[in-house]
Parts: C-alpha cells; sequence; structure tokens
C-alpha cells in the first residue's frame, strides 16, 4: 500500500500525547489502581459483569451511574466560561462551526484563550481535575470530564502559519470530543471519598497496554479533520507561507512532502498537515504521521469512515474497526501502531 511502510517506521520515531478512554477527577489516590482496571476492561462487551468484577476485586461500596454531568463539574466549567474571555478574535468562527457540522462531528462547547489567562484557567481548575493538562508547556486539550475543548492561541505559530493554525487546533480538539459519552460513573469507598470518570468513547485499543500504542487511533482520527480543514481552506496568503517553508511554488495541499524525522528517516506526508514553526521551518507533530496511516486505511474502504464514528460511540464496535484494519494492512496493524517491523 502506498506509503504505508514508510509511515509504519516514522510512527515508530514518535511519541504520542493526548487524553486516554476516560478522564479521571480523582480524591482518593488508593483507588487509583481500580479505576486503571476499570479502564482497561470496561471496554469488553457486558459492561454490568466487568464493573461487577472490579466491585468486588478492590472491594468498592458503591459504584453510582448518573446520566449527565454532576453537579460540582458543571460549576467548573460554568466558573470557566464567566471569569474567563473567549478570544476569538480573528478567527472565521464561522466557517470553523460550518465545517464540523457538515463533516458530521458532534458539536462541542469551546473556549479560546490567550496563555496570559493560564494561571486563571489553572485555578478554576486547579487539583479538582487530577492530572489536569495546565502547566508551562500547556497545549490545547479536550476534557472529557468537562465535555470541553480548550485552545490556547499560540502567537508565534499564528504569526508563523497565519489564523487558521489556530482554526485547525479548534478542529483537532473538537474531533476528540466527537461520541462523548453522557454517562458518568461514581466509586465511593466506605468513607465516602471517590473517583468520578467519564467514559470518552474514543479509539481506545484494549489489547494495546502502552500508553503509546493507545493512542495511535485516536490522534489519527483527529488531526485527520485537522488536515482535511487546512486543505479545504488553505487560502493564497497561507500558501505563500507554505511556499517559502517547503521551498517549492507548484503544490497541491493534498501532495506529499518528505520529511527526515529525528531518526533520519524520509517520510512522505502530505503538505496539509504540516505546520510552519516560528524559525519558519516545517514541522510535523506525530499525529500527522498516525493522520495519514488512517487516511491512506481509509481510501482503500470507503465505509471505514463511517464504521469507525460507530466504535466512538459503542466501545465494543472498536474489535471490527481493529480486523477491517488489519485486514486491509495485510496482518500489519500491529506493527503499523507499535512501530516494529
Amino acid at each position: 500500500m502506498k506509503s504505508i511502510f514508510y509511515l509504519q517506521e516514522a510512527i515508530g520515531d514518535c511519541n504520542f500525547a493526548g487524553s486516554n478512554l476516560f478522564e479521571v477527577k480523582i480524591e482518593d489516590a488508593s483507588l487509583l489502581d481500580a479505576y486503571n482496571d476499570l479502564c482497561f476492561r470496561i471496554i469488553e462487551a457486558d459492561k454490568e459483569i466487568t464493573k461487577r468484577a472490579t466491585i468486588d476485586k478492590y472491594n468498592i461500596a458503591v459504584v453510582e451511574e448518573i446520566l449527565e454531568m454532576p453537579e460540582d463539574l458543571k460549576l467548573i466549567k460554568d466558573r470557566i466560561f464567566k471569569e474567563i474571555s473567549n478570544d476569538t478574535d480573528g478567527l472565521n468562527i464561522k466557517r470553523v462551526e460550518g465545517y464540523i457540522q457538515k463533516v458530521g462531528l458532534d458539536k462541542k462547547d469551546y473556549i479560546i484563550i490567550d496563555k496570559n489567562q493560564l494561571p486563571k484557567l489553572e485555578k478554576i481548575i486547579g487539583g479538582k481535575i487530577e492530572d489536569n493538562p495546565i502547566g508551562d508547556n500547556a497545549r490545547s486539550f479536550y476534557c472529557g470530564l468537562l465535555d470541553l475543548t480548550v485552545v490556547f492561541r499560540d502567537k508565534e505559530m499564528e504569526n508563523a502559519n497565519g489564523l487558521i493554525f489556530t482554526e485547525g487546533q479548534i478542529i483537532h480538539e473538537v474531533a476528540h470530543g466527537d461520541g462523548h459519552s453522557d454517562n458518568y460513573l461514581i466509586f465511593k469507598n466506605g468513607q465516602g471519598k471517590k473517583i468520578t470518570f467519564a467514559p470518552k468513547t474514543g479509539l481506545y485499543d484494549s489489547s494495546l497496554q502502552t500508553f503509546f500504542k493507545n493512542e495511535f487511533l485516536e490522534e489519527a482520527w483527529a488531526d485527520w479533520h485537522r488536515g482535511d480543514y487546512i486543505e479545504k481552506f488553505a487560502d493564497d496568503d497561507y500558501k505563500k507561507l507554505i511556499a517559502r517553508a517547503i521551498k517549492k511554488n507548484n503544490f497541491e495541499m493534498d501532495d506529499e512532502f518528505f520529511y527526515l524525522t529525528h531518526l533520519g528517516r524520509s517520510v512522505p506526508v502530505p503538505i496539509k498537515y504540516l505546520n510552519i514553526a516560528p524559525d519558519k521551518s516545517v514541522a510535523f507533530t506525530p499525529n500527522a504521521f498516525a493522520a495519514y496511516a488512517l487516511e491512506l486505511i481509509c481510501n482503500e474502504n470507503k465505509e471505514l469512515y463511517s464504521f469507525i464514528k460507530q466504535a466512538r460511540r459503542s466501545p465494543e464496535k472498536i474489535k471490527e474497526v481493529l480486523e477491517i484494519i488489519n485486514e486491509i494492512t495485510g496482518g500489519y496493524y500491529l506493527n503499523l501502531v507499535s512501530g516494529n517491523k
């Protein structure tokens, strides 16, 4: 298959960072093992048996399931919108929302903030959400617990790429929220301490036990939509910036650019997935390699995209998607996501 083996090697050069199948709020660290156990097992078809086994194993007194966001999380989300201004200045939000609607992604609440607002956001979320992704190296993220997309405006990247860079980040993070479940599960022990978690029905593969491997399909899905948005809406000004970066005037956004990874491999990736770094050099995130791999695979099976959307909403269908991908790649799926030859 075109380029797939090059991409497999490139993916092996990279590390993924993103959200797991579940976002978690932990008030009792002693329950973390139970949480992790359920994360790996809840994807099984019989959720009730899975929950029961976890309760018995860890002697958890109660599991409560609620069908809407808990009140304490609603208050956090409300505070974010009340206390932090939504910085959409110059962005084509109408176009962004039109794209989201046209491709059928779930519409998500989102807030776009300048990084100087980070201290305020961190104060609101604080320690209330375990492992919250706010810090010195904060990046845009989708928070399943709050069902909220947070996009940071990176002025250096906007100066290098134009405002379409931030619009693409919105698309990427909203795509992570596609298929988010409204069910919240709450564990309580005998002392009333609890963990609250929200199944974020993404493309998590329970057969692959490392963080890197679990992120492959999820990040591929999100960045595929970002690249598609960039391809559709790149204007002449943006294309001039691209031309200077790749040192080529005549190109289409879907043309392949051979990118040299840090291990010295020359890997073809479409121009629509690239970013221009502040120093005007070409940059790809690891997500771009995964996105292109998934794009190539879907080109071999035109129905796979709709199957993936179903799998995001119904975890038991993930196995079916993986089987399709494995068949298309000639049994190469495990090597593709792990980077092994």
